[in-house]
């Protein structure tokens, strides 16, 4: 009767595992760098909506930043202008002090310009 062959033993059956083995390969590497790409490409994504993020955090802080100092810059030159003329009413620098807020050292510097 007819001998039984086993693929493994056989020419045909050893360059067909010898292919399947190659194909299953490319396989496994062509997903590898989908998979990389699609690494790549969310770390992209992620990074550039973070900068984004980032710098519009950045940018209303320091709009904040800048309206508070803004402020605190407009109160003192109105304390200053408030006192100039109150010391060309005739008070003190003392009254002028504490009428407007301002340190003593500071009305008597105005009071010499």
């Amino acid at each position: 009767m007819y001998k039984s062959i086993s693929r493994k033993n056989s020419r045909i059956g050893k360059s067909l595992d010898e292919r399947f083995k190659g194909e299953y390969m490319m396989v496994n590497l062509h997903e590898w760098e989908l998979t990389e790409r699609a690494k790549k490409q969310g770390w992209e994504e992620g990074h550039t909506a973070g900068v984004i993020a980032g710098r519009l955090e950045g940018i209303e802080a320091g709009k904040i930043e800048g309206e508070i100092v803004g402020q605190k810059r407009g109160a003192e030159q109105t304390k200053i202008e408030t006192a100039n003329k109150l010391m060309s009413m005739g008070l003190t620098i003392e009254q002028v002090a504490e009428g407007t807020g301002l340190p003593l050292e500071k009305v008597q510097e105005l009071a010499k310009s």
